[in-house]
């Protein structure tokens, strides 16, 4: 009540886990109260898992939840600063491979929700991570005609705390480039021609690629861990 008397939207914002851990309690929440859901998603694993990188293994959780805009000129004196070394590309793969699998988890499982609304896959709206980057507006508009709600410009109060461009991101690129260059499932996320950010800017001895690098794997750990990072030591 208190947010529709201040003017603001009512909802939540809730991690993928809980849902795919408890569908069915959530599929009864979808169907008691007619909720519409908003899937939030980004298919380049790549980038994903090195923005959670500095979270994951450096012990930084600047980028978890982005910055203010106060902070903005601060950002690279920050935690591990705007850019930093992947130390480990096996840990880097563990993140892009259990990337992959909760994307397709948390797509089943908004497909359980939806069958079970009176309103069916109409009560669902996917938004890729990268339109809402590139066209923040536009999207913003999308989900409020979605929701049923009156326009309204919404200014964002935290910033993306990660810059898109993986080049200016990882000091030791050329690294990742022979890890993942030639890997089928992989390349083109390390391909990035709108950022200007190419492997063949870089020299590298590659690892090969499908069925001479273990690296090119997309839905398993080749050491067979489940976890990574702080997940992994269950803190």
């Amino acid at each position: 009540r208190r947010a529709r008397e201040e003017g603001r939207f009512v909802g939540f914002k809730l991690s993928g886990f809980p849902v795919m851990r408890a569908k069915e309690e959530f599929a009864q929440i979808v169907e008691e109260f007619e909720t519409a859901v908003i899937w939030n998603f980004r298919l380049d694993f790549f980038k994903r898992s090195v923005g959670r990188y500095p979270f994951q293994w450096l012990g930084d959780d600047t980028a978890v939840s982005g910055i203010s805009k106060k902070e903005l000129e601060e950002r690279c004196n920050m935690g591990v600063g705007c850019n930093f070394e992947v130390q480990n590309v096996e840990d880097l793969h563990c993140q892009m491979t259990r990337s992959w699998r909760v994307h397709w988890g948390m797509e089943e499982t908004v497909d359980f929700l939806t069958a079970r609304s009176v309103f069916g896959k109409s009560c669902a709206l996917h938004v890729d991570y990268h339109d809402f980057l590139k066209h923040p507006d536009h999207v913003s508009m999308q989900m409020q005609d979605f929701l049923g709600l009156p326009r309204k410009a919404i200014e964002a109060t935290r910033m993306k705390a990660t810059s898109d461009n993986m080049c200016e991101v990882v000091s030791n690129y050329a690294d990742l480039c022979a890890a993942f260059g030639e890997c089928s499932e992989w390349k083109d996320m390390l391909n990035d021609e709108e950022n200007g950010c190419l492997c063949d800017n870089y020299q590298f001895e590659s690892r090969g690629g499908d069925g001479k690098n273990k690296l090119c794997a997309k839905d398993a750990d080749p050491t067979g861990r489940r976890w990574c990072g702080t997940w992994e030591s269950g803190t």
